[in-house]
């Protein structure tokens, strides 16, 4: 007996699946890890320390050049562990950092491009924010790393660049942070900083409090020594 349009139908696709199948190999993780290298991202918060990189159209360019090599690598493989490879999700945040800041007419490449200068000097110190290595590839304490990390970076930013600048890398810290995640892991992170910005207010406060302290310290000395 031969088979309906409806089984040979069947049998066809299920026949290309198994091609498709057999033509898949598994991606090499060395290339795409060396590919993530030449934009130093080794972690999440590399990824965030690109808003330092200085001239941010030649770097957004940079981005989208790695980004089309690695679709097209992509293409042609299937990582291991697809749904949780961790280079996959650097790749996923890369992607989202190049989507929210390097478009002219995004409100983040505005906001980056005006206080572009000043956020060249902190490179330095988004270095200091970063969490351990491996801290986003385990979820135990990860939602505790990212809210250090997304405070740190709002620390650094507003002292030397101000509020402004500070909301929106806080804002892209949550976006990139969050493409990054493992998909089990939800952290509870806040878009609007109302802790961290009045423990920022608090450690201005007593800031000027020391710098006071330390002027009069100063002024003491040299008026006894004048004696």
């Amino acid at each position: 007996m031969s088979p309906s349009n409806m089984e040979f139908s069947e049998l066809r696709r299920q026949n290309a699946q198994l091609k498709v199948k057999r033509q898949t190999r598994i991606c090499d993780e060395n290339t795409l890890m060396l590919n993530l290298a030449t934009l130093e991202i080794k972690s999440p918060d590399r990824i965030i320390s690109m808003t330092s990189a200085g001239n941010f159209y030649e770097y957004c360019q940079k981005i989208k050049k790695n980004l089309v090599v690695t679709d097209a690598l992509l293409k042609h493989c299937v990582p291991l562990e697809q749904d949780d490879n961790l280079f996959i999700r650097l790749i996923n945040g890369t992607r989202k950092f190049h989507n929210l800041t390097c478009s002219v007419d995004s409100k983040y490449h505005k906001c980056l491009d005006k206080h572009m200068t000043c956020l060249e000097q902190l490179h330095e110190e988004f270095l200091e924010c970063e969490g351990p290595d491996d801290w986003y590839e385990e979820t135990r304490g990860i939602c505790e790393k990212y809210q250090t990390i997304l405070n740190c970076n709002y620390f650094k930013v507003s002292e030397l660049c101000g509020l402004e600048a500070a909301h929106y890398i806080h804002l892209i810290t949550i976006d990139v942070f969050d493409s990054v995640l493992p998909k089990e892991v939800k952290c509870n992170v806040s878009r609007e900083p109302e802790g961290v910005t009045e423990a920022l207010t608090d450690n201005q406060s007593n800031k000027i409090h020391f710098d006071c302290i330390l002027c009069l310290t100063i002024f003491y000395l040299i008026y006894s020594n004048s004696f």
